[in-house]
C-alpha cells in the first residue's frame, strides 16, 4: 500500500480527475480520488471483494487514515466506478508506466 501512495501521490490523482473531467459534482460517499484509489487497490486484492477492498483501503492506505468514510454498498461503488470510468486510470497508467529500476537492479530486466 506504501507504493501505491508513494507511485499515485493525491496531487497527481486529483490532477487525473481533473484532466479526464470525472470529478463529482456534489458531495458524495465515494469521492472521484476514493474511487480511483479503490479501483487501483483491486488490483492488490484480486482475491477480495468490494466491501473488504473499500475496507482495506481505508484502513491500511496511509492517505485514508484517519478520515471518516461512511460504509458503500457494492452498489454504490459500482455506479461510482461506472462514473469516474476507466479515463482517469489511463490518464495515471500514461504518468507513471515505465521501468522503475536500472541494469544493476536484480529482476527489472527479462534476461
Amino acid at each position: 500500500m506504501g507504493l501505491l501512495s508513494r507511485t499515485f501521490t493525491p496531487e497527481l490523482v486529483h490532477l487525473a480527475i481533473e484532466e479526464t473531467g470525472v470529478r463529482e459534482e456534489r458531495t458524495k460517499a465515494l469521492p472521484s480520488h476514493l474511487v480511483v484509489y479503490f479501483t487501483l487497490t483491486m488490483w492488490l486484492f484480486t482475491h477480495l471483494g468490494y466491501g473488504a477492498v473499500l475496507r482495506e483501503l481505508v484502513e491500511n492506505f496511509p492517505l485514508c487514515k484517519g478520515e471518516l468514510w461512511r460504509p458503500a454498498r457494492t452498489g454504490s461503488i459500482t455506479k461510482a466506478r461506472a462514473r469516474i470510468g476507466q479515463a482517469p486510470l489511463r490518464w495515471l497508467f500514461d504518468r507513471v508506466a515505465g521501468v522503475r529500476g536500472t541494469r544493476a537492479t536484480p529482476g527489472v530486466f527479462w534476461r
